[in-house]
């Protein structure tokens, strides 16, 4: 926006990328929070992105053994 520094609107939808081992990837898009899941062998990791300080993003991911 030609602004010195273009911060993120955390009610704007965004388009988030994960890339799997092996050079796959995958696509999670809308309003905050997003939550994603990627199955890599026996596991499972869960990630949620979620709205933090001043036009930031905070992600978290746990590992969960696939039953």
């Amino acid at each position: 926006n030609n602004q010195p520094e273009a911060w993120f609107d955390p009610a704007a939808p965004l388009r988030l990328d994960f890339a799997h081992p092996g050079g796959e990837t995958s696509r999670a898009e809308g309003v905050l929070p997003v939550h994603h899941s990627v199955a890599v062998g026996n596991e499972e990791y869960r990630f949620s992105v979620v709205a933090g300080p001043r036009a930031f993003v905070l992600v978290s991911g746990e590992r969960c053994p696939l039953s």
